[in-house]
């Protein structure tokens, strides 16, 4: 199913100029386009995320002379679809995009590529080891590593310039920030966004929560760690912002990861 899955390893993060000067390809890439006529169907999330990769198609098709096709969908609708695929076994698409959590429950129809990387001398050490382990299930690898979810607070700093507003450093103050923009502003104070597709997306803004008490998802015991009081304490201060605090913006209960997006950037 996944016949030509190392096809597109090799070469799917491409981005430079071809070595002209000795007809040298670069990236390691094999010379007499061994692969040309192959065609590779991705499946892949509707994100700009990852548009730079489609963006390259032209790029890899003349140094290769491989071609790809991209069937993006929905992100609610991604894992349902994978796992669809993989259960048929119909062989529709070479490579596929996944959320690291699925991996396990996916890798009995996904091809580990270990034999891959070695032939090609590619080491899976060059990326961190929690990233290299994402990719991994009971010893295989079954992936690279696309993206990671750095935590990072995005703020308009012309409305806090506007309104004599500090850089927060604590939640706290992103409330109180948040009310003020709210109230002067007629905006949402924080973009938002928790809603309940099926994937946890709103899991990521409450571990930041969750984290800046000191607190953990698992014990040194691998014991649930979110039920000390100080836990307890920043899930209640995380559903206070769409409740008490009123700091989101509208819709934000039912927004997800693109709608807060689009809310921040306009």
């Amino acid at each position: 199913m996944w016949k030509n899955f190392c096809a597109l390893l090799c070469g799917s993060l491409m981005a430079a100029n071809v070595f002209a000067a000795e007809n040298i390809l670069p990236y390691g890439l094999k010379s007499g386009k061994p692969y040309a006529g192959t065609t590779l169907n991705i499946l892949s999330v509707v994100t700009p995320q990852f548009k730079a990769y489609e963006l390259r198609d032209e790029e890899f098709e003349s140094l290769t002379g491989i071609s790809v096709n991209w069937t993006n969908i929905p992100f609610v609708s991604l894992q349902e679809k994978v796992a669809s695929v993989g259960v048929a076994a119909d062989g529709n698409f070479d490579v596929v995009n996944y959320l690291d959590s699925w991996g396990p429950a996916n890798a009995y129809w996904l091809q580990p590529i270990d034999g891959w990387l070695e032939q090609d001398g590619i080491s899976m050490d060059r990326y961190p080891d929690a990233f290299k382990k994402s990719a991994m299930f009971k010893g295989e690898t079954l992936g690279f590593p696309l993206r990671a979810h750095p935590q990072l607070m995005f703020y308009r700093k012309d409305l806090f310039d506007k309104h004599g507003l500090s850089e927060p450093q604590t939640w706290s103050e992103v409330v109180s920030a948040g009310r003020m923009i709210k109230e002067k502003e007629g905006i949402g104070g924080l973009a938002c966004y928790y809603g309940a597709d099926g994937n946890r997306q709103n899991l990521f803004i409450w571990l930041n929560y969750l984290w800046a008490a000191g607190g953990d998802v698992f014990d040194s015991q691998m014991k649930p760690a979110w039920t000390t009081p100080a836990a307890i304490q920043a899930t209640k201060d995380y559903i206070e912002m769409h409740t008490s605090d009123d700091i989101c913006g509208e819709g934000a209960v039912s927004n997800v990861e693109q709608d807060a997006r689009i809310q921040f950037s306009g």
